[in-house]
């Protein structure tokens, strides 16, 4: 069985407020993925992993590094709870996804922000465009990954969550 998703497209000026009201839910001790498409060789991304650390922590972290994560077209970051299947992912395309067997706290989040629900809206993210960054995004990312203290990662770390009893 496959958690359910939930994914949503915010506008620009409130895409990184919503993104960490949506980590809330997780609880406090969350580990983070960073994906990075820095690397030159084409259709190609690293996974970089931290486990454990204190979402409080995380989050400001995640606002020193504001304009990196909203800007970075070659970066997105995974918060998955350490306790529960949850995860909330901010995408490189700056696309937000929630999988979690409960999706209720994640659409009052949602709707508080003015947020509603769209289903003739789709999220086109498959057709062939290209992932822009500049070189100090990628000095940023290397400061990033200092900061959280991240390690390589070769597995898809959702896949863990096996709801399948």
């Amino acid at each position: 069985m496959k958690l359910p998703m939930l994914s949503a497209a915010v506008s620009a000026e409130h895409l990184f407020d919503v993104f960490l009201d949506l980590l809330e839910p997780l609880g406090e001790n969350v580990h983070v993925v960073l994906e990075s498409s820095h690397a030159e060789i084409v259709d190609q991304h690293d996974d970089l992993r931290r486990s454990d650390i204190d979402l409080p922590v995380l989050m400001s972290h995640f606002c020193d590094f504001e304009e990196l994560l909203l800007r970075d077209g070659c970066l997105g970051v995974a918060v998955l709870s350490a306790e529960m299947p949850i995860e909330v992912q901010f995408d490189e395309h700056k696309l937000l996804y929630v999988y979690s067997p409960n999706l209720k706290p994640f659409r009052r989040i949602l709707r508080k922000h003015g947020i509603r629900r769209r289903e003739s809206m789709r999220l086109l993210t498959e057709a062939e465009h290209t992932h822009l960054s500049d070189e100090k995004f990628g000095d940023e990312f290397q400061q990033l990954c200092m900061r959280l203290g991240v390690g390589d990662f070769d597995a898809v770390y959702s896949d863990e969550w096996n709801t399948d009893d």
